[in-house]
């Protein structure tokens, strides 16, 4: 070891730890597959905060808000909106801001009156009852909204069943929409018109904050169902029809809905 110059020994130490630290140091592909992981442990506690934080708004909703019959009653015609008619990309959306766009396109279309209820894990909004032609336009007013019923104070389904309800013959429609984040199907219980007339003053005129700050993420979805009634004669029970001539897409557009949702 003495004969060997001092610079020999230097780079000789060099490479020495050079080989120790590189043989330590993690892989390139070690890297990568931790910070994928460290990705996925941030995202995954990220849904369990935002799943903790819809769980105690819905209980909050479910609290104060009229509940819409559920699951939902067998619909005439039903159409699934598409994402990118509520949600803009690269935009943050609550459920608030849902709420504003579609209140926006009723209006826009010619509504005057909506209603919120509650449904699991979101919520629905409701059209007043209007008088519409067989193909699903909507008739010229004052006649659309020429409709006599008794308003109720509360969604009680078995009062609005025996309540009084009056109107000319013709065919009539309520449309639903419901946004939630679960999956769900149509139960067996029928809707009766009155218990339709009566929908739109029995919900909230707005969301709760509870409800109304939560994100509307990829999970959710929008499913308008189509309530279509015929009254025959001023002495006749109003029938649900079940299907309705009109398919669900075409219910919105004849009532205008549809464009003013895809702008």
């Amino acid at each position: 070891m003495k004969n060997i110059p001092f610079l020999k020994i230097g780079f000789i130490v060099s490479v020495a730890l050079a080989i120790c630290i590189s043989s330590c140091a993690p892989s390139a592909k070690e890297r990568e597959t931790s910070a994928v992981n460290d990705s996925i442990r941030v995202a995954d506690s990220l849904a369990m905060i935002q799943a903790e934080q819809q769980r105690i708004a819905d209980s909050i909703a479910s609290r104060t808000m009229p509940h819409f019959p559920w699951p939902p009653p067998p619909a005439s015609a039903s159409v699934k909106i598409p994402r990118n008619f509520i949600v803009k990309p690269n935009e943050n959306n609550t459920l608030f801001q849902v709420a504003r766009e579609f209140e926006s396109a009723l209006t826009n279309a010619g509504y005057v009156s909506f209603s919120y209820f509650y449904v699991p894990s979101g919520f629905a909004m409701v059209s007043q009852l209007e008088q519409i032609n067989a193909d699903g336009t909507p008739k010229t007013d004052p006649d659309r909204w020429s409709v006599q019923y008794q308003k109720a104070r509360v969604f009680d389904l078995k009062s609005y069943i025996t309540a009084l309800f009056t109107s000319r013959p013709g065919y009539f429609r309520i449309i639903v929409f419901i946004f939630t984040s679960e999956p769900f199907s149509e139960s067996g219980y029928k809707m009766p018109k009155d218990t339709a007339a009566k929908l739109v003053h029995a919900g909230n005129s707005d969301l709760p904050p509870a409800i109304g700050n939560i994100k509307f993420s990829a999970k959710f979805n929008c499913t308008t169902k189509i309530y279509e009634f015929e009254q025959k004669s001023m002495n006749s029970a109003a029938v649900l029809q079940i299907p309705s001539l009109v398919d669900g897409k075409q219910h919105l557009v004849k009532s205008k809905i549809w464009e003013e949702i895809a702008k």
